[in-house]
C-alpha cells in the first residue's frame, strides 16, 4: 500500500445556504429595500421617465406648417392632441399627412380607424409608407381606445385615432381617456385624435377645431371654372398652459391641384388662372 507524500487537507465546513426572503419568492410581491438604500434604488420604469423628463424629444411634425405653428412645432411627445371637425373639414387628411411624415422618416406608425374611412391607395399617393403603417379597424369606441393603448404600448412614435363620423359607435367615460393619456405619457409617444366633436376632455394637451369655408375658384379651362381648393381654418379651443377661452385662428390649406367645378358655378372674381396654394402656406 502506497502512502501519498502530500498531506490530505482537513475538510472545511460548507458555507451556509443562502435562503431568499419568503416575500421574494412570492409572485406579485416586492422585495423590501433597506432603509439606507431607498434613496438610491430605482425601478427601470422610473429611470426611463426621469431620462425623458431631462431630455425631451422634439415634437413630431404633422406636415402642415400652419398647424405645427399652432402646436408649438408639432405634436408634443407624451401628450394627446385632438382635432375635431365635421365632414370635409380636413381632419382625416391632416391625420394622413402626419402619418406620411413619420413613416417617411423610416419610423413605424399606427392608425386606429373606427370610421373605416382610410383608402390605402390615396394614402400611399399622399406619402404614407404602407409597409410601416399598422392599420386597425375596430367596431366600437371602447375597442378603439383599447387598440390605441395597445399600439402605444408597442412603442410606435405616432398613433392616430380617427373616430369617424357621428354618431359615435358607443360611449366611454372620462376615465378611459385619462388612462390613454397616462399611457402616452409613460411611453413618450404622440397620440393624434380625430373626432367629429371634442371628446377627450382634460386628457388632451391641446384641442383644435378644423373647419372649411367656401370653395376657391380660379380661371377657367375650356369654359369650365376650376376649383382651386377649400380653405381650412384651425381654431385652438383649449391648450394647456394658456388662458381659458383664448382663441387663435390660422388658415391651414387648400387643395394643390385645381379641379373642375360643377356646371354653372362661377369663378371667383379677380382670381388669377393657375393660382395655387398649398398646405401650410408653402409653395407648390
Amino acid at each position: 500500500m502506497e502512502v501519498s507524500e502530500h498531506p490530505v487537507p482537513a475538510s472545511r465546513p460548507l458555507p451556509a445556504p443562502v435562503v431568499a426572503h419568503p416575500s421574494a419568492r412570492r409572485p406579485g410581491r416586492r422585495v423590501e429595500v433597506p432603509e439606507e438604500l431607498r434613496g438610491r434604488v430605482f425601478r427601470a420604469a422610473e429611470l426611463l421617465r426621469e431620462a425623458r423628463r431631462r431630455e425631451p424629444e422634439p415634437p413630431l411634425p404633422t406636415g402642415v406648417e400652419a398647424l405645427d405653428g399652432l402646436l408649438g412645432g408639432g405634436l408634443p411627445r407624451g401628450a394627446v392632441v385632438e382635432l375635431s371637425g365635421s365632414r370635409s373639414s380636413g381632419r382625416l387628411a391632416t391625420l394622413i399627412s402626419a402619418l406620411a411624415v413619420v413613416t417617411g422618416m423610416g419610423e413605424p406608425a399606427g392608425l386606429v380607424d373606427l370610421g373605416d374611412h382610410l383608402d390605402p391607395r390615396p394614402a400611399e399617393a399622399a406619402g404614407v409608407d404602407l409597409a410601416r403603417l399598422l392599420w386597425l379597424r375596430p367596431r366600437r369606441l371602447a375597442e378603439a381606445l383599447e387598440c390605441a393603448e395597445l399600439l402605444l404600448g408597442a412603442g410606435l412614435p405616432l398613433v392616430a385615432l380617427d373616430l369617424g363620423l357621428p354618431p359615435l359607435r358607443g360611449r366611454v367615460g372620462p376615465g378611459a381617456w385619462m388612462r390613454l393619456a397616462r399611457a402616452v405619457r409613460e411611453h413618450g409617444n404622440a397620440l393624434l385624435v380625430g373626432s367629429p366633436h371634442p371628446v377627450t376632455g382634460h386628457a388632451a394637451r391641446a384641442v383644435l377645431r378644423l373647419g372649411g369655408g367656401r370653395g376657391l375658384w380660379s380661371g377657367r379651362r375650356e369654359g369650365v371654372p376650376l376649383l382651386e381648393g377649400l380653405p381650412l381654418e384651425a381654431t385652438v379651443l383649449r391648450r394647456r398652459g394658456e388662458a381659458p377661452g383664448e382663441r387663435r385662428v390660422r388658415e391651414l390649406a387648400v387643395a394643390e391641384r385645381p379641379l373642375p367645378s360643377p356646371a354653372g358655378t362661377p369663378a371667383a372674381p379677380g382670381a388669377a388662372p393657375g393660382r395655387r396654394r398649398v398646405a401650410g402656406g408653402g409653395r407648390p
